[in-house]
């Protein structure tokens, strides 16, 4: 399998990510929770998809991969 320079620095930068957390993904959360609350007043809220209920399953369109 042929490396990839971003491919590995994103793999680097991760891996240190969860060395900071002591690769406890509880400890992650919870700390981006308290990011998200700290900063609530940047936060864009969307809002609720709307359901396509009236349009037929087979007309439907496949989402966009």
């Amino acid at each position: 399998m042929n490396s990839d320079p971003v491919i590995d620095e994103v793999r680097a930068v991760r891996r240190k990510i969860s060395a900071s957390y002591g690769h406890d993904v509880g400890k992650m959360i919870a700390d981006h929770m308290k990011l998200q609350e700290r900063f609530a007043d940047r936060l864009i809220r969307l809002a609720p998809a709307r359901k396509l209920s009236h349009v037929s399953p087979s007309r439907r369109q496949p989402a966009d991969v």
